[in-house]
């Protein structure tokens, strides 16, 4: 919808009692920002990125007198094409022309509108580091029922009657029972349109995945050109080309990650968050790939769950370190770590999660940055036909873990 007289008169006023637009939206992009950007070497728009899976089996320490038969590295390389993301925004002529005319006033329409869509941009990028692509969240407590509990993705996505999903267990990645209706996402549960039994599922104490497969259109062609998120990256069976269902190297199972559920018992709803969970989730990660969490990222409301931790009785054993004088009372927190490994909020992260990340094994591959599209006409084209201009912000790139075995997800958490 075009920018117009009526939607940008409060920019056209000739007068301002300060000097700037203030802003009521939220545009914290605390993900986005934590992985650097790096320009790879592409072909059209794919790159390669090679990875050691496999050691050379020839290291011996034995006492024989012949030096052991040669050995070799086992390489993988995964395929990473380039996603886009575009935003657009659109201005009519008259407004254009009123914002020229008026004098005094401290921004033009063009300006406010453009410099408010990259900041949209940036959020939605934000939005995608978390849950980029057809792997919409998780669900655990598999019973004979249609309602599941349910973490992950919720307001931006099209779920409506009729759409197929498919489940995918997080020990093997392989797919349990069939693809099924999903009806509707609703806070922490997720509705099928029939019960599923719970004998063609798993056991409890293992999440699963939900990917969108099927039927609407639209909104599955949507989910699968974006960007992949911390979600598919660490839950898709094929990660950048590689089966992650096939054991062993060439497959390949080393390409897995490490999932924990809480207390299965405590039902759909979730379980309140316990500290030998991210303890297990420390210990598997470290002992899967040698390498400590970077950081655990969870969303502001989890957060209440951990700051319960420090609080009472319970946290009777706790180390808190104080520092500064006491010269006054000040009970709340507000650096918070566990393990010295800082714990980091987003308003974008799925609620019920818990994501251990090690920051060294991700790579933001970009083909281009964000970037007003120009075909030689400058960033603001005119509408064919029409009194209006139009201007398109655009980034090419994907989000991809290069050590999955060094990340961790916790699910099946209630906010409590």
């Amino acid at each position: 919808m075009a920018a117009d007289l009526t939607t940008l008169a409060a920019v056209l006023k000739e007068s301002y009692v300060i000097d700037m637009i203030t802003d009521e939206l939220n545009n914290s992009v605390e993900a986005w920002s934590e992985f650097d950007s790096t320009t790879l070497k592409w072909e059209g728009s794919d790159a390669i990125m090679p990875l050691r899976v496999a050691r050379n089996a020839s290291v011996s320490a034995s006492s024989n007198t012949n030096t052991p038969t040669a050995g070799q590295q086992g390489y993988l390389r995964l395929v990473v094409t380039a996603k886009q993301v575009y935003g657009t925004i659109q201005i009519t002529g008259p407004a254009m022309a009123a914002a020229a005319s008026q004098k005094g006033s401290f921004a033009i329409e063009a300006a406010a509108e453009m410099e408010g869509l990259i900041s949209d941009f940036r959020k939605k990028l934000a939005q995608l580091t978390f849950a980029g692509g057809p792997v919409i969240g998780y669900v655990w407590q598999p019973q004979n029922a249609a309602t599941f509990g349910y973490a992950g993705r919720f307001a931006d996505i099209a779920v409506g009657a009729g759409e197929a999903v498919k489940f995918v267990r997080m020990d093997t990645y392989a797919t349990v029972g069939v693809a099924t209706q999903l009806n509707a996402i609703s806070g922490t549960s997720l509705t099928l349109a029939a019960p599923i039994d719970a004998t063609a599922l798993i056991g409890t104490g293992v999440p699963m995945a939900v990917v969108v497969t099927g039927n609407q259109a639209v909104a599955v062609d949507g989910l699968n050109a974006e960007p992949a998120g911390f979600i598919g990256n660490l839950s898709a069976q094929s990660h950048f080309g590689i089966d992650r269902t096939v054991a062993g190297p060439a497959g390949s199972s080393t390409l897995r990650s490490n999932f924990r559920m809480t207390d299965p018992a405590a039902g759909a709803g979730g379980a309140a968050l316990a500290l030998d969970d991210l303890q297990n989730m420390l210990a598997n990660a470290v002992t899967n790939s040698g390498k400590r969490f970077s950081a655990f990222w969870m969303s502001w409301l989890q957060l209440t769950s951990y700051t319960t931790l420090l609080q009472g009785t319970s946290a009777g054993n706790l180390r808190v370190d104080v520092k500064g004088g006491g010269q006054k009372a000040d009970p709340g927190f507000t650096d918070f770590a566990y393990a010295n490994i800082p714990i980091k909020c987003s308003d974008v992260c799925p609620n019920g999660l818990v994501f251990g990340i090690e920051k060294a094994g991700w790579t933001r591959a970009t083909l281009s940055e964000g970037h007003w599209v120009d075909f030689g006409q400058g960033p603001i084209q005119r509408v064919p036909n029409k009194d209006d201009g139009t201007g398109t912000y655009a980034m090419y790139y994907d989000l991809v873990c290069r050590q999955p075995n060094a990340q961790a997800v916790l699910t099946a958490l209630s906010l409590a």
